[in-house]
């Protein structure tokens, strides 16, 4: 069976192919009830409104192109008053304030990271140890990370490796030794605090 179609131009080669079919088999459909000339009448009329709207989109798009143009410039033209502004006023944010602008703002500085959490041991081995935590909850955003080390009883950390992750596998450790690892969040303002600590004896 036949399905009606839906797109608009399918259903315009459609309704040609009914009017013809009808007009040349009278014979075997003598009497629609839409005749073929009421047919070709509504046919008319939508081709006309379809010129009509695609000649609207056709304006709508340039006068949509236009607006753009115009604002791009008017864009242009506020941006170099408002730099003259700030010259003018020097920055000042109660002048600038008059024209609905403000003064320019002073960089935040960078802060050192936060303390990097949750510290584990993954896993280990006879001389390799799997070590992974989570991210410092506040502070500067951290460049990346120091791995450190110290033997039991030592108070000063030796840096074991360095990371952009927040997992790492340390091989090659000292073997029958315990060990007590920690982490630091590093960026270009400092050091963060140094995490808890996982004690190890590979």
């Amino acid at each position: 069976m036949a399905t009606f179609p839906l797109k608009e131009a399918e259903i315009f080669e459609l309704a040609y192919k009914l009017s013809d079919g009808l007009k040349n088999n009278s014979d075997i459909f003598p009497a629609p009830p839409i005749n073929p000339l009421d047919l070709d009448e509504a046919l008319t009329a939508y081709a006309a409104k379809r010129e009509a709207a695609s000649a609207a989109q056709a304006v709508a798009e340039q006068a949509t192109s236009d607006k753009q143009a115009a604002l791009r410039g008017l864009v242009d033209k506020m941006k170099k008053d408002f730099r003259y502004a700030e010259m003018a006023a020097d920055f000042d944010d109660d002048k600038l304030k008059t024209l609905g602008w403000g003064g320019r703002r002073e960089p935040t500085p960078l802060a050192a990271p936060g303390q990097a959490v949750r510290l584990v041991s993954r896993e280990q081995g006879s001389d390799w140890i799997t070590l992974a935590w989570e991210r410092p909850g506040d502070g500067g955003k951290p460049s990346n990370y120091e791995v450190l080390f110290r033997a039991l009883g030592a108070t000063e950390y030796q840096t074991a490796a360095t990371t952009l992750d927040t997992e790492i596998t340390l091989a090659n450790q000292e073997r029958g030794k315990e060990l007590e690892y920690a982490v630091a969040a590093v960026n270009r303002a400092g050091r963060g605090p140094i995490s808890n600590a996982v004690m190890a004896v590979l």
